[in-house]
């Protein structure tokens, strides 16, 4: 991430499903993936929604979806955009609301888009990556002093990769609504990350 850019908050990493560790990768369509360690905290940089609208399929940042934390896979949600009439949906989860990087937008609105999945864009320890959402859990009021730690530690060797074989990720459709809505969001650069987690 850019120099100065403030974490939206810490989050405890903890495998919903009984595990040690959670699978994370460089974005979500990533098939080499790493361990990150449960019971460590991370920075959360980012909080994203993986879904569909119409035929097109991006993410879209979770602020704009209220009540997202409650919905499940498949759920329709509403879009809701504070400062504008719409939201962009983007191919690749980045800090990049450049033309090379919106599908299209998503005009306010109930029902609008399908959950397809929901993601954390993390830094720990130096290293970036995506872990899904289901695995992290709000930090205990004492991890927040440290993080600053956590964050300012010096890159060193990334953590053990491993090869997982899965399906490639279905590239995303080009097919977008036109963009009629006043361009949303803030168009702050950043480096990197697409978006796709590990079980």
């Amino acid at each position: 991430p850019m120099a100065g850019f403030a974490p939206l908050r810490v989050a405890l990493i903890k495998n919903a499903d009984g595990y040690d560790e959670v699978a994370a990768r460089v974005k979500p369509s990533a098939t080499n993936l790493w361990d990150l360690p449960g019971g460590v905290f991370v920075d959360v940089l980012e909080e994203w929604v993986e879904c569909a609208y119409g035929k097109a399929k991006g993410y879209i940042k979770a602020k704009h979806l209220p009540g997202i934390e409650a919905q499940a896979a498949g759920a329709m949600l509403e879009v809701r955009d504070k400062h504008y009439k719409a939201t962009c949906m983007r191919r690749h989860p980045e800090q990049d609301a450049s033309v090379g990087n919106v599908l299209c937008y998503v005009p306010n609105g109930l029902a609008k888009v399908q959950l397809v999945e929901r993601w954390v864009e993390f830094r720990w320890k130096g290293h970036k990556g995506f872990v899904k959402a289901r695995h992290t859990q709000p930090a205990p009021d004492v991890a927040a002093a440290g993080v600053a730690a956590l964050a300012g530690e010096p890159p060193g060797a990334p953590p053990a990769k491993r090869m997982r074989m899965e399906a490639p990720a279905a590239g995303s459709s080009t097919d977008a609504a036109p963009a009629e809505a006043a361009a949303p969001e803030e168009a702050a650069p950043m480096d990197t990350g697409d978006a796709a987690e590990a079980e």
